[in-house]
């Protein structure tokens, strides 16, 4: 029953994100499915070999954690804030690398060969 749990979890939290993106109710949603599912394997779970652990919920556990361990991150790089930061930094980097070669720094983003996000635009003036 573990196992099942996971594996329709992790489908329904996946086809979650990838319909409706990362939104605050999305992970409210999803974390009270997964809570439900830690409960009715603590409650109801086939415990292991003679009777030691309740191994349904050591799985439904393990997949939560697996899930939140994908999910956690990429959330937080989505986040509109998170991506203006990344691209600064990696602005600031490319920058740095290129005044390191040429001891001069640049004003035309095509010098210094950096790899930008479509969802943020960058000018340098």
């Amino acid at each position: 029953m573990g196992c099942l749990f996971v594996l329709v979890l992790a489908g329904v939290s996946a086809a979650m994100i990838s319909l409706f993106g990362y939104p605050l109710w999305v992970m409210v949603v999803s974390g009270f499915l997964w809570l439900g599912a830690v409960v009715f394997s603590a409650i109801a779970g086939h415990h292991g070999f003679g009777g030691h652990g309740n191994t349904d919920l050591n799985i439904v556990i393990a997949g939560l954690v697996i899930t939140a361990a994908i999910i956690i991150p990429q959330r937080e790089a989505r986040k509109p804030c998170n991506q203006a930061k990344t691209a600064l930094t990696k602005l600031a980097d490319a920058e740095n690398q290129y005044y390191s070669k040429h001891k001069t720094f640049t004003t035309e983003i095509t010098r210094l060969n950096l790899k930008q996000n479509p969802e943020v635009y960058i000018m340098i003036f």
